[in-house]
């Protein structure tokens, strides 16, 4: 699951309208759930699999920053899934 908890907007350059370059700048959120059984070990795997493919890397004027390590939450040991989840900062420029 994707979340986009955050996000900030500003415009990096004035001119001629259409033609201004803007800059998001914000972060979203992953959350991995494992079945309870598999414990926190296989979750911790995907989390920092996922967190590794999206690491310094640009997809168009999209740069990933660099995401955070998820937190373990004891609460977790109560439900049917073990979830984790982690911040991925970003950075998108655009023309506007």
């Amino acid at each position: 699951m994707v979340q986009y908890p955050y996000s900030t907007s500003e415009r990096l350059t004035f001119g001629t309208p259409g033609a201004n370059t803007h800059r998001e700048t914000g972060g979203f959120l992953i959350s991995v759930n494992v079945p309870r059984g598999e414990g926190v070990d296989r979750g911790r795997q995907w989390a920092d699999r996922l967190a590794d493919l999206l690491r310094g890397k640009t997809f168009g004027h999209l740069r990933i920053q660099t995401p955070n390590s998820p937190p373990t939450d004891d609460r977790n040991e109560t439900g049917n899934y073990f979830q984790l989840s982690f911040a991925v900062p970003y950075r998108f420029d655009y023309v506007g």
